[in-house]
């Protein structure tokens, strides 16, 4: 098989193990916040950061640095195995003897134990970073995903049988420490490379040396990315936690399958043509146009029904979730083109660039958040600061994008409001139905999805009738993606 070959398959691959993971998940989801409370939610969403970090640590990013080595011996994956365990082995220790002081941090005495025993999930992971390395390195994605799907499949299992059985927060911790376990086992069972005792330091010196850099900043994208988990579970309280992070589940469900598998094909789209200053803009504004107009309709009429969609699928139990839904979608408009615009720097701009803006988008979302916290205001204004501070991250990111792809600022910002405009009037019209029209025709799941389903007919009808251009670029994109 070809290199082309391999990486044609491997792609679908991924994406089946991606969309199939994301899929089962999702109803799991569903059937766990409807069996389960908020709270139990919003218990393990504040400890993910301590989990998040650790894993970082024992990846190290020993897993880019073996993938990326031309010549790797039993000596490099043997070497790094290990360095895995024993780090795992440290990271869990010390969590373990810090249980109390994170549990004093939230005021939750029963953080301690559950902490406790979720950590264990960092020394499974150890176990599976050598392995999986190794099957990328390989283009052998169908293995993995063979082996993932699985995991999730019977890890679900147990933890929707357990939130039955009342176990609460704790059906949680299992469900994650089995897909752990099995995700673990797979690979230890199928896969053909067995750790052999072998150390040697100077290997895992050089791997080191190129990964911890890496690490570095994965710690700080891990830290911001759980932020507001963290301060909403000290300054409010764990039941908005649990609000955060299931909306957040059903925000990331459009984004993900959309923008994060068309993703896969900017790095080679703008690397071919990063030269032709001409063509490189014009497939800018392209692509850009492309992400909006798909994923701007989405996560607006997300953000508008999204008491009627937190309640449709979590029951009455969730209403109070709807705002954190709505900020969160209005900030995931934002947040991907600013994606966008990031992937097209890290082509034409420099790391430093990157490394600039990323450390200034992540001080004002900070500032945001402090200057909320410290003036006393409530969870409703902290609210605001999700889809206040994406905004003004786009605007920091389009700058820079457009300073180095030589176009004027107001032409990028111009593309966004114009198709926003159109996402408002369909959206703004489809809930005008819902509410007022069909109230006393249809049920409301029947008044929700017609309403829905006539508010997108005119946005698709308006987006041919004023960017019948846009169409035209979907189409290539999609030629191009082929």
């Amino acid at each position: 098989m070809s290199l082309k070959q391999q990486a044609l398959n491997g792609y679908i691959w991924t994406y089946a193990e991606q969309f199939g993971g994301q899929i089962i998940n999702f109803f799991v989801n569903i059937i766990l916040a409807r069996t389960l409370f908020p709270s139990d939610f919003g218990v393990l969403g504040i400890l993910f950061v301590f989990i998040t970090i650790s894993n970082v640590l024992v990846d190290g990013g020993l897993t880019i640095s073996i993938i990326r080595k031309k010549e790797v011996t039993e000596k490099d994956y043997s070497s790094v195995f290990f360095a895995n365990i024993l780090i795992s082995i440290i990271l869990y220790v010390i969590i373990f003897f810090l249980a109390p002081y994170i549990s004093d941090f939230y005021k939750k005495p029963e953080l301690v134990a559950i902490l406790r025993i979720f950590s264990l999930t960092i020394l499974l992971q150890a176990f599976v970073v050598v392995p999986s390395a190794i099957l990328t390195k390989s283009l052998n994605f169908r293995q993995q995903t063979l082996m993932k799907i699985p995991s999730i499949i019977l890890s679900s299992a147990i933890g929707i049988i357990l939130a039955l059985l009342h176990y609460g927060v704790w059906s949680l911790v299992w469900m994650y420490l089995t897909q752990s376990f099995f995700w673990a086992l797979f690979h230890w069972l199928f896969s053909d490379w067995k750790p052999k005792l072998i150390f040697d330091k100077a290997l895992f010196k050089s791997h080191f040396n190129f990964g911890y850099k890496l690490s570095l900043v994965e710690i700080l994208n891990a830290i911001v990315a759980n932020i507001y988990q963290i301060f909403i579970g000290k300054y409010y309280n764990v039941l908005n936690v649990g609000y955060y992070t299931q909306s957040l589940t059903l925000r990331q469900l459009p984004i993900s399958n959309i923008y994060g598998s068309a993703s896969k094909l900017f790095l080679p789209i703008f690397s071919k043509i990063q030269d032709d200053e001409v063509r490189l803009i014009q497939t800018y504004k392209q692509i850009l146009s492309v992400l909006i107009v798909v994923i701007a309709p989405i996560l607006f009429f997300l953000a508008v029904f999204s008491e009627q969609i937190i309640v449709f699928f979590y029951s009455e139990k969730w209403r109070v979730a709807a705002p954190f839904l709505f900020h969160l979608a209005i900030a995931g408009i934002f947040a991907v083109v600013c994606n966008f615009n990031l992937a097209v720097l890290k082509i034409i701009g420099e790391s430093k660039l990157i490394l600039k803006i990323e450390f200034i988008n992540k001080l004002q979302t900070f500032i945001f958040i402090a200057a909320t916290i410290i003036l006393g205001l409530s969870i409703e204004y902290l609210l605001y600061t999700i889809s206040i501070s994406a905004v003004v991250g786009y605007l920091i990111v389009t700058f820079f994008a457009a300073k180095h792809l030589k176009i004027k600022i107001l032409e990028p910002l111009f593309i966004l409001l114009r198709l926003l405009t159109i996402t408002f009037l369909s959206a703004f019209c489809a809930y005008v139905l819902f509410t007022f029209c069909f109230q006393l025709i249809f049920i409301q799941f029947i008044n929700l999805l017609i309403s829905v389903l006539i508010g997108l007919i005119l946005y698709v009808s308006l987006t041919f009738a004023f960017n019948r251009v846009i169409v035209n670029n979907l189409i290539w994109f999609l030629r191009n993606g082929k």
